[in-house]
């Protein structure tokens, strides 16, 4: 080989080398739910703050023992909510467990005047929330909640950047424990929290005569998140 086809060789390797340098490793979802943000922007707190009272989520409206709160993007934000008709605090002792579905009618943060900035009208706008509630069955609740405290238990920062500037972010809760995840696409613990989550919409909505298929629905997936927590523990 020629000394100027070595050279030759040499660049091309050093250009291939700087090229992967420079090329930011893929990012792979993890495995966990991440902690809700504890020192938000004003901004933020202020969407929070509707969003806390729209629905009602604070004490003593309801203790709940799972709770997903939806916030997508751009269109409305909706709370899937497990909780004792009478307030009860052990799911234990709990004689009548009942699933609320709360949905907003328009974006509750398109609503807010400082996120107005672009329309004629930037008053606050009027967000009515419709509820649905209905009875669950106590053994299958039991479980639900089992699941949520254990991602909760599981929860902690991940130091990559997975958010981009639209998707939806899914927050999940028991009592005063709190997580979260954003428009999760990888078959791990946190889209099958969420499907999980989006089943128990799907048992609300369902007429009483199928109700039962809903319920083998969550049955289901919940198995399917129990498995994948088994095999993919948390270190």
């Amino acid at each position: 080989m020629s000394f100027r086809c070595l050279l030759f060789a040499v660049v091309l390797v050093l250009q291939f080398c700087t090229r992967a340098a420079d090329t930011p490793p893929a990012f792979t979802e993890p495995e966990h739910l991440q902690p809700v943000n504890p020192y938000p922007d004003a901004w933020l707190v202020r969407y929070t703050n509707q969003l806390r009272s729209r629905f009602k989520l604070d004490f003593p409206h309801s203790f709940f023992f799972a709770q997903m709160l939806v916030m997508p993007s751009f269109t409305p934000e909706y709370v899937v909510q497990l909780r004792d008709a009478k307030g009860e605090q052990d799911i234990a002792k709990a004689e009548k467990l009942l699933l609320t579905y709360s949905v907003a009618d328009k974006s509750i943060w398109s609503s807010m005047p400082e996120n107005r900035q672009f329309q004629k009208d930037k008053k606050q706008q009027r967000v009515n929330i419709t509820v649905k509630t209905v009875e669950f069955p106590k053994p299958l609740a039991a479980q639900i909640s089992q699941l949520w405290k254990r991602m909760l238990h599981q929860t902690r920062y991940e130091f990559k950047d997975a958010e981009g500037a639209d998707g939806t972010t899914y927050e999940f809760g028991v009592w005063r424990a709190y997580g979260e995840t954003w428009s999760p696409h990888e078959r791990k613990s946190p889209l099958l929290l969420v499907e999980i989550g989006e089943s128990l919409i799907g048992y609300c909505k369902a007429a009483p005569a199928d109700r039962p298929a809903a319920e083998k629905e969550i049955e289901n997936r919940a198995a399917l998140l129990e498995k994948y927590l088994n095999e993919h523990t948390s270190k």
